[in-house]
């Protein structure tokens, strides 16, 4: 295929999120079937370094987490895995990741960042693989829309169905729910919003050209 996009997902965890980074691949690996034209690579940090816990204090090893984390493997069989064990203190959290990744993948077209706490409809990867080969424009910062959050100002990118719920509304959401609630909802479109709103690792997918103007500052 000519031209096909190029993204780069980057996941950063610490060893209690193994479980959750387990239920995201699955989720993921579901989601895949609806790909269309893309090709993906997902890079996942596991952080192991003594910077975060006393190892001779743990109960459950270090090669525990790193074991299981080779195991997860399986579930990547429909993008290019990378996956890395960091041990020392070059990448302590996910803005370090998503700073080496953005030095690192230069020919890619965009980077999705992707927290393990994420819950979305199975059609995710295959509504935004058909946007990222609608778009015209190489800058672009794309999010999907979510329940109802915190304040007004996130109503900017909250779908319009869940305008008129309480600001609390993801204390008492079903996150489980999320695929038959969404077949429920309009047909997903591309839209143009009147400002920037995004949570970083919602599935936020930014172009290559637009994050390499501004960077991840190091301050982050």
């Amino acid at each position: 295929i000519i031209n096909m996009k190029h993204v780069v997902i980057c996941t950063f965890i610490f060893p209690w999120e193994i479980d959750e980074l387990e239920r995201l691949l699955i989720a993921m690996k579901e989601s895949s079937f609806f790909i269309s034209d893309c090709k993906y690579t997902w890079s996942i940090t596991l952080d192991l370094s003594d910077n975060r816990i006393d190892w001779n204090e743990s109960k459950i090893p270090k090669e525990f987490f790193s074991a299981k984390f080779e195991t997860l493997k399986r579930y990547c069989d429909w993008c290019e895995p990378v996956f890395i064990v960091n041990t020392n203190t070059n990448c302590l959290g996910c803005a370090d990741l998503r700073r080496n990744d953005l030095a690192k993948y230069k020919d890619c077209d965009a980077f999705i960042w992707l927290d393990t706490d994420m819950f979305f409809p199975k059609h995710i990867l295959g509504v935004l693989s058909a946007t990222l080969n609608q778009i015209q424009t190489k800058y672009f910062l794309l999010t999907p829309e979510i329940i109802r959050y915190w304040d007004n100002s996130w109503d900017i990118i909250t779908n319009k169905t869940f305008l008129t719920e309480p600001h609390d509304q993801r204390d008492r959401f079903d996150m489980l729910s999320v695929d038959v609630v969404s077949q429920n909802l309009e047909e997903p479109v591309i839209e143009t919003i009147g400002g920037i709103k995004f949570g970083g690792g919602w599935f936020t997918c930014i172009s290559k050209d637009l994050l390499s103007l501004s960077g991840v500052p190091d301050f982050i």
